[in-house]
């Protein structure tokens, strides 16, 4: 069933809440999961977006670790909020500005 729900990726976007640390070590599990699925000469385009930045009292996880998984993966991280919208749209743009670029 997983290889119907890849088929045809061209993206992903790993997402994780900064103030639970279960979450962040569940990115890596989740890359492998796709990577299995997906042709296997394709790099893999994406991002890791830590959400809940707005809950700075609350955060489990620094940027420097998540950075560090971010690069053994190839993956760009960006720090996001979904309660106050900061960095979604450039989420967005950015993973549209990745897949453009690997077209040419």
């Amino acid at each position: 069933m997983r290889k119907h729900f890849y088929k045809g990726t061209e993206a992903v976007i790993l997402i994780f809440d900064l103030t639970n640390r279960k979450s962040f070590e569940s990115i890596p599990k989740w890359y492998e999961d796709i990577k299995k699925y997906i042709i296997s000469n394709t790099k893999i385009i994406g991002f890791i977006l830590g959400n809940k930045v707005d809950l700075s009292e609350s955060r489990l996880l620094g940027e420097k670790e998540v950075i560090k998984i971010a690069k053994e993966l190839n993956l760009d991280y960006i720090e996001t909020s979904a309660l106050t919208g900061k960095n979604v749209e450039l989420s967005f743009h950015k993973i549209a500005e990745a897949l453009i670029n690997s077209k040419k």
